[in-house]
């Protein structure tokens, strides 16, 4: 059933979709629909107080029959029309003010209103259909109540609209982590939104850059969370996260600088590249006994985590300081920043994963003997002065693995193994020593001078 309702909201789409009206009735210009005998689409207007206020039934002078109006006109938008500016139906009619439609109404054809400068508009009750791109660019917009029996919201419905302030959004629509896209992306006065109780994902882009944003409850049905699906939403300080949330997308909390703890709820078991990139307020993080699959970078610049915790049921994952570690505690997924200098890695440590390390504090890194593989991008662009190798095997490096070290750094290692660790290519910018029997001082005072130095990191 659903299929049938779908193709036949496409085919009354694009029927709709044509450069121009059929006939003007006091100041209202329409569409005869060529696939409903009897139906029109309401296309645009000619009065100049900006106010449209659209009858149910029309009659056509031309040969005096009468019309039921169903739908607004989609709209295609010409070739660069936003620079030229050109109207065409309710598309850049910046006069247009408000818009009144009739009971009869069922669909919002695409792009109807797209960069208008509608300040309101009432939607009959049974209406079905608001098409994709449907309000974009309409800034003066700031409240839109959307009726109860909306089947289909297209992606990008409210894009831009910047003067939005607060909407709600009905139940009955289908949801997936990628539809409908990107609705209310930008609306960057957004503060208040009521989200619907059958809402089973929050999909790609939903509410990027929503940056007046401070709240948001999700209800009990979500499951996923899409695609950049919170990005940029600054203000952004508390979201609770469902007990029925299994997977979190790329990059959907990224840049969300006022979110101040993330704390997986008992199903959650992904969380995508970039998920929670840039949230400097972040302070806690808590990873439920359900997740097995983190991406390296999920938490990448989070600097001010203190607390990051993982439940001891957890068969993936351990946390060990700021870092999370396999179960085992043999390959390190991921290190937060915390400012240091040194980087000491744990023993027992067999391989440091992608994207690992990434921060501009550290200037030395010291390798447990157990090293086995650093993976490609583990300690990309870290600004290095050298790394202590303690093993007198050479682990595998991953191509162009220190290209962010100083010009000078030196890779320390045990003694009678110089030339095992300068046929490792990938080491080609650091010059090897041998260490000597004199133990390294790791501390304020510089680790790689004999004992008794006095240089301090302040003079590198």
């Amino acid at each position: 059933m659903r299929k049938y309702y779908l193709l036949f909201i496409a085919l009354l789409m694009s029927a709709s979709a044509v450069s121009a009206q059929d006939f003007t009735v006091d100041s209202i210009q329409y569409q005869i629909n060529t696939n409903k005998e009897g139906e029109v689409n309401v296309w645009g207007f000619t009065c100049t107080s900006g106010i449209v206020n659209v009858p149910s039934q029309v009659t056509n002078p031309a040969d005096n029959k009468t019309y039921t109006v169903t739908g607004v006109a989609g709209v295609i938008p010409s070739e660069n029309w936003w620079e030229d500016g050109t109207p065409n139906g309710f598309k850049a009619r910046t006069d247009l003010k408000s818009i009144s439609l009739p009971t009869t109404v069922r669909v919002i054809g695409n792009d109807a209103f797209y960069g208008s400068g509608l300040t309101s508009i009432y939607m009959p009750a049974d209406m079905d259909s608001i098409g994709n791109e449907a309000f974009v660019w309409c800034t003066n917009l700031t409240e839109v109540e959307m009726p109860q029996t909306l089947k289909y919201l297209g992606y990008n419905a409210f894009t831009n609209c910047t003067g939005l302030t607060s909407i709600a959004i009905p139940q009955g629509l289908t949801w997936t982590a990628y539809t409908p896209e990107g609705v209310l992306t930008r609306c960057g006065n957004l503060k208040e939104v009521s989200l619907p109780e059958d809402m089973t994902a929050v999909p790609k882009s939903f509410f990027n850059g929503c940056q007046y944003l401070t709240s948001v409850t999700l209800p009990d049905s979500v499951k996923a969370i899409g695609y950049q699906a919170f990005l940029g939403c600054l203000r952004l300080k508390s979201i609770n996260f469902p007990k029925k949330i299994k997977e979190i997308g790329n990059m959907a909390f990224q840049d969300c600088a006022s979110l101040r703890s993330f704390a997986a709820n008992d199903s959650l078991q992904k969380i995508n590249y970039w998920a929670f990139k840039d949230c400097y307020s972040l302070r806690s993080i808590n990873i439920s006994a359900a997740v097995n699959d983190i991406d390296n970078q999920a938490f990448a610049g989070c600097d001010s985590v203190t607390e990051l915790k993982v439940n001891e049921a957890n068969r993936t994952y351990t946390a060990k300081e700021n870092m999370l570690l396999s179960k085992d505690e043999k390959t390190l997924f991921f290190r937060l920043n915390n400012g240091a200098k040194i980087l000491t890695l744990p023993d027992g440590l067999e391989t440091i994963g992608e994207n690992a390390v990434e921060d501009e504090n550290i200037k030395v890194v010291v390798m447990p003997a157990s090293i086995k593989e650093v993976k490609e991008n583990a300690l990309y662009n870290n600004p290095l002065l050298a790394i202590h190798f303690k093993g007198t095997t050479p682990p595998t490096i991953a191509n162009d693995m220190f290209s962010g070290a100083l010009d000078g750094a030196t890779a320390f290692v045990p003694r009678n193994t110089a030339k095992a660790y300068q046929a490792v290519s990938n080491l080609n910018r650091f010059k090897i020593e041998e260490e000597n029997a004199l133990p390294f001082i790791y501390t304020d005072v510089h680790p790689l001078n004999k004992k008794g130095s006095s240089e301090k990191w302040s003079d590198r």
